[in-house]
């Protein structure tokens, strides 16, 4: 298969590439229209498709399941919670539907509004940094909570470790919601491309955190293979990577052809007329000729050394902007010098002649048929990715779940945009930026947050408090007050008193003669 005079893969005369190879001729599914399916009237607002894949019943699933969490967390840790009274967890009640919703619109605007941590959203101390949007919407304290108790599965039918569904139980619900609404609500145009992505995440996990060095957004992280639209980087469908003991293998294939086909066949795109694009960590011969045989075209670059490839073009040493090509059947295996690059390529779906084209200068160039093909069919997942990190709230996390939460929200927000984009009436469209705002305005609109009230100081206390700190030898804990020098500390910094209260209290006040004590360095 791979010499010159094997009749599968036989040498091309490169003098007459442009003429002996059409297009392939694939059947196409008519019925299969590209674009929004189920998709809400074209008047419809932002936050009706927002709300297309934020269902009611993802929403009751994950308010049910956080609240059974908090309990039982509760419950559980009872004796360690009463030797802090002033912790968070003291002040949970359950959530509701409508304040789930607010929780994501004010998430959603964290990404709009990008800030170090989440403290920063609620800082009134810096009239400079201030954002009173945030604690009219949702108190600080509620909000962390919610996050600190957001849970998706039943902890009472976690599998034992060594099951094979242990390792992505705790976001599987998920995985099946977002999946079955992004294929129901949207059909991809002609060229789809799969390729990975990382969601990133450097605590603990059940054995999934990978190492990528390639990705610049994130290095270490959770694994998603995804399968995109490459016109406009619509997720259709995805998987999260499991590692190598989770690799599913069947029918002689390799992990990756297996990959390939149970994503397409998963979104539904196989014996539709689609064309494939993938790089060469996924390109085989076996691949491309089982796809064709399920009228898909696939194109993808691929490595020197896989098995059957033809030695024309593996070994010919070639000059500047020249090509070799040889086929086997309705499979066209070319090479093209690119400079220091020689890229090898296999495809179901290009004539091998070159064709013209234009670059960013205006300048026409010259470059195979195949390669045209391949850059319109790959990159669907990278355009995918740069449009969703471009809006959307990433914070460090100790809980991986919390993670992939977000960022499939995310990649739902963004799917809604793409949807709405292809279906409003409304003229102009609007932005992404103002689809976003308008919809996270929607869900923060429909609940009214409980006031924290807190005791306000008497006017003696206020008094008392202006007069310095000659006044607050009453708050000393059994130590006497002379010789000490209490000196104010800068706007909006405070310390811990460690004088000997009973309760934790942070103050605004230290003694800068504390060296002389042995108990205590600052007094309130």
């Amino acid at each position: 298969m791979s010499s010159d005079s094997e009749v599968d893969f036989p040498n091309l005369n490169k003098d007459n590439l442009t003429d002996e190879f059409m297009d392939s001729d694939l059947d196409e599914d008519l019925s299969a229209h590209p674009g929004p399916k189920h998709a809400p009237a074209p008047d419809a607002k932002p936050v009706d498709y927002v709300n297309l894949f934020l269902t009611d019943d993802i929403v009751n699933l994950v308010v049910n399941k956080t609240n059974k969490y908090a309990r039982q967390f509760i419950e559980d840790n009872h004796e360690n919670l009463e030797t802090t009274p002033r912790s968070r967890v003291h002040k949970w009640t359950p959530i509701s539907n409508e304040e789930f919703r607010a929780f994501l619109g004010v998430t959603m605007n964290m990404g709009l509004n990008k800030k170090p941590n989440y403290n920063a959203y609620w800082d009134s101390c810096n009239l400079s940094q201030e954002t009173p949007w945030f604690p009219v919407h949702m108190n600080r304290d509620r909000y962390q909570i919610i996050l600190k108790f957001l849970h998706f599965p039943d902890n009472m039918l976690l599998p034992d470790r060594n099951d094979i569904g242990f390792k992505l139980f705790k976001v599987q619900e998920l995985i099946k919601h977002f999946n079955a609404k992004f294929k129901y609500f949207y059909h991809p145009t002609q060229n789809v491309s799969i390729d990975e992505s990382m969601i990133g995440f450097k605590g603990k996990t059940p054995h999934i955190r990978q190492f990528m060095p390639n990705k610049r957004h994130a290095r270490f992280g959770i694994k998603m293979w995804c399968l995109s639209d490459s016109a406009n980087g619509y997720l259709c469908q995805f998987e999260i990577y499991e590692g190598s003991q989770g690799r599913r293998i069947g029918n002689g294939r390799s992990y990756t052809h297996e990959l390939i086909i149970r994503l397409m066949t998963a979104a539904d795109l196989l014996n539709r007329g689609h064309h494939l694009g993938i790089d060469n960590f996924f390109t085989s011969i076996e691949l491309l000729e089982e796809l064709f045989s399920e009228n898909t075209t696939a194109t993808g670059t691929v490595r020197s050394n896989r098995k059957g490839l033809p030695d024309v073009c593996v070994k010919t040493k070639l000059k500047n902007k020249e090509l070799i090509a040889a086929r086997k059947g309705n499979l066209l295996c070319l090479a093209y010098q690119d400079n220091s690059r020689k890229p090898i390529l296999l495809s179901t779906a290009s004539k091998a002649g070159l064709i013209d084209t234009v670059n960013s200068r205006k300048q026409p160039v010259t470059r195979p048929a195949v390669i045209h093909a391949y850059n319109q069919a790959m990159g669907g997942v990278d355009l995918g990715d740069e449009k969703l990190y471009m809006y959307m709230a990433e914070r460090r996390s100790l809980k991986w779940t919390n993670k992939v939460f977000f960022s499939l929200f995310g990649r739902a927000i963004l799917n809604s945009y793409i949807i709405y984009h292809s279906n409003t009436s409304d003229r102009p469209k609007l932005s992404r930026y103002n689809f976003i705002v308008s919809a996270l305005e929607s869900m923060t609109s429909n609940f009214v947050p409980q006031k924290v009230i807190r005791r306000k100081r008497t006017r003696t206390e206020m008094e008392a408090a202006q007069m310095g700190p000659t006044l607050l030898t009453q708050t000393v804990a059994g130590h006497p007050l002379d010789g000490h020098d209490l000196s104010k500390l800068p706007v909006g910094k405070k310390r811990q008193c460690v004088a000997g209260h009973p309760t934790r209290v942070r103050t605004g006040w230290e003694c800068t003669g504390w060296q002389s004590w042995t108990v205590s360095r600052v007094f309130c």
